[in-house]
This record gives structure tokens, C-alpha cells and sequence, in this order.
């Protein structure tokens, strides 16, 4: 084996490890477990019928529901703030008790307002080219990815998905797709699609080289 195959079973097994560890008691008894599959198994040949060449790039951006939720919890605790605020006013019973009590609670409203403000403003995006993959700002060459992976697991009902990027310096870098648009009604297919296009568009950039 390679150096780089090595690594990815290597990283692989540790993939595998950390799911199998996030496993509740009834997930185990149920025997529902994640289904780790590759990008490359998902897109299948379909990544064929992209048009896109080495020059363009596709970005996955935020759904507007996932960007209104991120709204109202912002909305909610600066709410709490201007009520605890009114009660002080409205009830004139000001004391020291009363000063700590209301400023701890206000603080830790507004501690959480600034987090979701953050989380809003900071419109994460997967935006995935010929060069590599840029998640959240940070840029991921197609040369330091081992491989790409898709965890699929069922929670309260629902499915959701997760890009997995294995690294060959050891990380695992993990992003949630449940919040990301998508043309298609998965967005963990279409995305897995254009990861395969750009992979090839790379590898032949790089082999006309």
C-alpha cells in the first residue's frame, strides 16, 4: 500500500471510531447505525452530467429557513433583555439582590444573542472548484484530501447528512449539510456530485500539466 492509502485507512478507522462512540443506548439497541458512505459511491456516474470546467466554482450557501431560525434566536434573548430591563422599571424595587440578579441573567441573555448575531452574520458557504474545497473560509486542496465521505444518520425522525474531509495531517473535518440549499432535495447528493466533477477536473488539469 501507498503512504496515502496508509493514512486514509488509517484516519478512516478513526472516522468510524468517533461515530461509533456518538452512539446513544437506543441507537445501539436498535442497531441504526450512520451509513458512511463516499462521495464517489453517491454521485455514482451522474457527476458526468455537471456542466462546469476548471475555471468556475459551485457554492452551497445557507437555506433562508436555516437563516430565519438563526434570526429568532437572536431575537429571542435580546427580548428577554428588554423584559428583565422593564421589570426593574415597572416594579421600582431596586436592591442589590435584585441589581445582580438582573444584570447576571441580562448578561447571559446577551452572551447569547452576540453568539447567534455571529452564527448569522458569518453566512458559511461550501464552495468547491477544480483547486479544492473552501468550507466556512477555510480552503481545503484536492491534494491534502485523502477522500470525502457522507455520514447519514437518522435523528428524531429525520435524516441528516455530514461532509467528511479526511486530511492527510490527520484531521477530520466534519460539516452538517441539513442547513445548506440545494437544487436537488438532498443536498448531501448534489454536493457529492460536484466534489467528483471538480476531483476529476483537477486530476486532468494536473495530468495535461
Amino acid at each position: 500500500m501507498e503512504p496515502r492509502d496508509v493514512l486514509k485507512a488509517q484516519h478512516y478507522a478513526r472516522l468510524i471510531k468517533e461515530e461509533t462512540a456518538q452512539l446513544n443506548v437506543l441507537v445501539r439497541l436498535t442497531g441504526i447505525k450512520p451509513r458512511i458512505s463516499t462521495t464517489a459511491d453517491i454521485a455514482g456516474e451522474d457527476y458526468e452530467a455537471v456542466r462546469a470546467n476548471a475555471n468556475t466554482s459551485k457554492v452551497f450557501t445557507r437555506t433562508s429557513t436555516a437563516r430565519r431560525t438563526l434570526f429568532f434566536q437572536a431575537a429571542i434573548p435580546v427580548l428577554m433583555c428588554i423584559l428583565i430591563i422593564l421589570a426593574v422599571i415597572v416594579h421600582g424595587d431596586v436592591t442589590p439582590y435584585s441589581i445582580a440578579f438582573g444584570s447576571t441573567l441580562g448578561a447571559a441573555f446577551f452572551v447569547m444573542a452576540v453568539l447567534h448575531v455571529r452564527k448569522l452574520l458569518a453566512a458559511p458557504s461550501i464552495e468547491i472548484k477544480a483547486a479544492g474545497i473552501l468550507l466556512n473560509k477555510h480552503f481545503h486542496s484536492w491534494t491534502t484530501v485523502l477522500d470525502t465521505y457522507i455520514v447519514i444518520r437518522k435523528v428524531r425522525g429525520n435524516t441528516e447528512s455530514t461532509l467528511i474531509l479526511l486530511t492527510d495531517n490527520g484531521a477530520i473535518i466534519k460539516t452538517p449539510l441539513h442547513d445548506y440549499s440545494s437544487l436537488g432535495q438532498n443536498a448531501a447528493f448534489d454536493i457529492s456530485y460536484y466534489i467528483e466533477h471538480y476531483k476529476r477536473l483537477q486530476y486532468q488539469t494536473a495530468f495535461a500539466c
